[in-house]
């Protein structure tokens, strides 16, 4: 096997931990392809009841995230956000086979900025994004949108929403449009926050969904969690890894080694992308770092436990 090292030293998130939920017709076939609409967990709460009757009227499976709103303010939301997205994506999958559907993420109000971003950034696992009473504004949208120009995206805002004023819909109408992104938009118009969520907006809903049709997706699987596994290090340390495999042995493997007072949590968001690109991950815990992102460091857990020093240079018995 062809084995290549690559230290980096990148920043990432965990994943949420949270699990999702699932809607999905009672009749739906193990490999039938449907849309799949991901949504915010506890988005509208008024509307809670909406998404099994959407999923029953539609013919869909909707897929609740994590409550995102809690990850808001923290320093590294959109990246945590990105990958309580793709976590959520994974609960469904041990559900149905998703694989091959079309999946669409709704983004919706305070959390758009963020979920529109992680569409638009994956245009491979995402092929289409509905920004809905959006709080995304132009400088929110991704620097590079090119392999994004063959995701749909639809704008659908309240004529009269009191936090997001319907021009802001307009102007990314008019950004994406200009970056070569199939956009449309369409204000409605009603007195309620929610309406685009409601029987106003619903069949504006409909309507993009059944335009990406049931044919299946190729080539953009769910990024795979990764497998924690352990080994020794040459004092008789107990380290802990997270390795992540293409599926093809003969690919090369990249060991990717955390930047100072972190660990492996750092790789959760980049290793997958880095899968995608061909390479095995072996993304390592060393003695000297600490939690990163809500993922503990478990070798420096142990260091600490076992009185063993953990200052940087402590840490090479680890990489080698």
């Amino acid at each position: 096997m062809k084995i290549c090292a690559l230290i980096l030293a990148l920043a990432s998130a965990a994943l949420a931990g949270e699990k999702a939920t699932v809607h999905a017709p009672d009749d739906l076939q193990p490999n039938e392809i449907l849309p799949v609409l991901l949504v915010e967990q506890g988005i509208a709460d008024s509307y809670a009841k909406l998404w099994p009757v959407l999923s029953k009227r539609m013919r869909l499976i909707v897929v609740e995230t994590a409550p995102l709103r809690t990850m808001l303010k923290l320093p590294d939301a959109r990246t945590r956000i990105d990958a309580a997205m793709i976590d959520a994506l994974r609960e469904a999958l041990t559900r149905h086979n998703i694989n091959r559907c079309p999946r669409v993420v709704l983004a919706f109000s305070a959390a758009a900025p963020h979920m529109g971003y992680a569409a638009l950034s994956r245009p491979r696992l995402y092929q289409g994004l509905l920004l809905v009473n959006s709080a995304m504004r132009t400088r929110d949208l991704p620097p590079n949108l090119e392999a994004a120009r063959t995701m749909p995206v639809a704008i659908l805002h309240s004529s009269r929403d009191p936090g997001v004023p319907a021009q802001h819909a307009t102007s990314v109408q008019l950004a994406l449009k200009e970056r070569g992104i199939d956009a449309s938009l369409e204000i409605i118009d009603s007195g309620q926050h929610n309406a685009p969520l409601g029987e106003p907006g619903a069949p504006a809903i409909e309507k993009f969904l059944k335009g990406l049709g049931t044919k299946p997706v190729e080539g953009r699987e769910i990024p795979v969690a990764p497998e924690r596994i352990e080994t020794d290090s040459s004092d008789g340390l107990r380290l802990t890894a997270d390795l992540y495999e293409t599926g093809d042995k003969s690919d090369p493997i990249l060991l990717l080694f955390h930047q100072a007072r972190s660990g492996r949590g750092e790789y959760r968001e980049i290793a997958p992308r880095l899968v995608e690109a061909g390479y095995n991950c072996l993304a390592l815990d060393q003695r000297s770092g600490n939690e990163w992102a809500g993922v503990a460091n478990e070798t420096a857990r142990r260091a600490k436990a076992e009185g063993k020093p953990q200052n940087y240079i402590d840490a090479k018995p680890d990489l080698v």
